[in-house]
């Protein structure tokens, strides 16, 4: 078991679609929306003291997975996503992901992977007091480099200096440092970035062969998709340089938005592996396949999750659990739903959906469900026989 968990997440009073020239669908902030800071794991202890009368949140996302399926053909609306198959997409189904994203913000897939970034080099004036002036500078200027790191689920902004004598041309205080002339040994203006999270134990294998599990890239590969309106002045001198907001800040909220093939396609891969880690490990070999592969979804959805050093309101140090993005909180819920004792998986009878860490005994997501089962029955054994119908 962990130990207390926590932390908050934003969210917006409402949601927008957005669609790109190329097709690709988006959800994000309506122009005139206002935003708050929550704590999702205030509903999760509330569920907790339910005793089985109410669903951990995380139960909210699986239900949009259930709800909303890829259909092969039919009248929906066509949905792409990054590798080009055509999902389709019933019209009703946006607003139900815009009324779900009101309720609890985006799942931040791309904090969930990112690590740092690095904005630009420039060369700046180095102070004539500082120890390194004199054999990192070259003519009273050193080299700068402008990045954006993440610690312990903070994000900063740091100012790195470098020595001079690496690069071999000097140029002018503020001018930005062109991509070419920066040395090997250091890193391109972009992202460090692990690859899709919720991989199988199959695809991370073949993801760490490709050597595609953590890298570098260019901000314009994955960076900029979750900015589709995001326009780099032309008039830059580096592209890469443009000054991009520090992430978790109003600026970076305000302009961020995910695709909806991806919060789809996570909440699938994230309803299967919860789905699969039902089963038991003496099961014939293909099920006991699929029950490790969920296993390694569910880990890298885990990624990223650090403790904390937390005060009680009496002033006692507590350690808590967190994480980068909506969608690690998801599963730090879902992981304590799985190892907690006395507690088991079932789909519910009335609505058929999947209920992780329920009461031993029940057999129903919720009260409104056992109510309208409950209901059902009644009708059908007062439905009287008419004359004449056959039996």
């Amino acid at each position: 078991m962990f130990e207390p968990a926590g932390g908050r997440w934003l969210r917006f009073s409402k949601y927008d679609l957005h669609r790109t020239e190329d097709g690709r669908a988006y959800l994000r902030p309506a122009p005139e929306a206002e935003f708050e800071w929550y704590d999702p794991w205030e509903a999760f202890r509330e569920s907790r003291r339910a005793r089985g009368k109410m669903l951990a949140p995380y139960h909210d996302l699986l239900r949009i997975a259930e709800e909303i399926e890829p259909l092969s053909a039919g009248t929906g609306e066509p949905l792409l996503d990054p590798n080009g198959r055509k999902l389709v997409l019933e019209p009703g189904n946006y607003h139900r992901l815009l009324k779900w994203c009101s309720e609890h913000g985006l799942l931040g897939l791309l904090l969930h992977r990112v690590e740092s970034l690095t904005l630009s080099y420039q060369w700046r004036r180095a102070p004539d007091k500082h120890p390194l002036a004199a054999d990192w500078s070259r003519n009273g200027l050193w080299p700068v480099r402008a990045a954006y790191f993440r610690i312990n689920g903070s994000w900063v902004h740091r100012q790195i200096i470098l020595d001079a004598r690496l690069f071999p041309q000097r140029g002018d205080d503020g001018q930005v440092i062109a991509a070419d002339a920066i040395p090997e040994q250091l890193p391109k203006p972009g992202i460090s970035i692990r690859g899709p999270i919720g991989l199988s134990q199959r695809r991370w294998d073949q993801a760490y062969e490709e050597q595609q599990v953590h890298q570098y890239q260019p901000f314009k590969k994955t960076w900029d998709a979750y900015f589709p309106e995001l326009i780099v002045p032309d008039d830059l001198s580096n592209p890469d340089a443009y000054p991009y907001p520090l992430p978790t800040s109003r600026a970076f909220w305000k302009s961020y938005a995910e695709p909806v093939d991806e919060f789809l396609l996570t909440a699938w891969v994230f309803q299967d592996a919860l789905a699969e880690l039902s089963g038991e490990l003496h099961l014939a070999d293909e099920a006991k396949r699929r029950l490790l592969d969920s296993k390694q979804s569910l880990n890298d959805f885990l990624f990223g999750a650090f403790p904390t050093v937390q005060l009680s309101e009496e002033g006692e140090i507590q350690q808590q659990w967190t994480s980068p993005s909506l969608m690690g909180h998801y599963a730090l819920m879902a992981l304590q739903d799985l190892t907690a004792p006395g507690r088991r998986q079932f789909w519910c009878l009335n609505c058929g959906g999947l209920v992780v860490g329920g009461h031993p005994k029940a057999e129903y997501c919720t009260d409104r469900c056992r109510n309208t089962a409950k209901m059902r029955r009644k009708r059908a054994n007062e439905d009287p026989i008419q004359p004449g119908s056959e039996l």
